[in-house]
């Protein structure tokens, strides 16, 4: 495509379509990489919320015990995506370590899913009483 316009106007000499060309390529493949595969995927802190990793922290653990689970849950699938894409592009030791935290998480799912049945008569007889229901 972008050869074409390369040689759409007339008289340019050798260095005049070298010059083009690059900047077209240049141009060309600058819309490649820019696209959504090469946004920053990985953050220091989560986007959107005002809030520093250890404050972030205190609040996901005031959770009730059900929406920890279900958070925990998730964010090991999403580490198990980022497992398997890296284990794609041969990655192993960076996807083994991922696959790691992942069965770690699901497992804290699983404890915390225990701690809120043991809990959850007394915290539904509670909103109950404080009128929270």
């Amino acid at each position: 495509m972008f050869l074409l316009r390369l040689f759409d106007g007339k008289g340019a000499n050798a260095y005049d379509c070298i010059s083009t060309l690059l900047k077209a390529l240049h141009r060309d493949f600058s819309k490649l990489k820019m696209g959504n595969n090469m946004r920053e995927k990985h953050t220091k802190t989560v986007k959107g919320i005002d809030l520093d990793n250890l404050e972030l922290a205190e609040r996901v653990g005031d959770l009730y015990y059900d929406a920890l689970t279900e958070f925990l849950n998730g964010l090991s699938d999403k580490l198990q995506q980022d497992e398997l894409a890296d284990r794609k592009r041969g990655r192993v030791k960076l996807a083994n370590e991922l696959e790691q935290g992942a069965e770690c998480l699901a497992q804290a799912a699983k404890h915390i899913g225990v701690a809120w049945d043991i809990c959850e008569p007394y915290v539904q007889r509670w909103r109950i009483a404080h009128g929270k229901m």
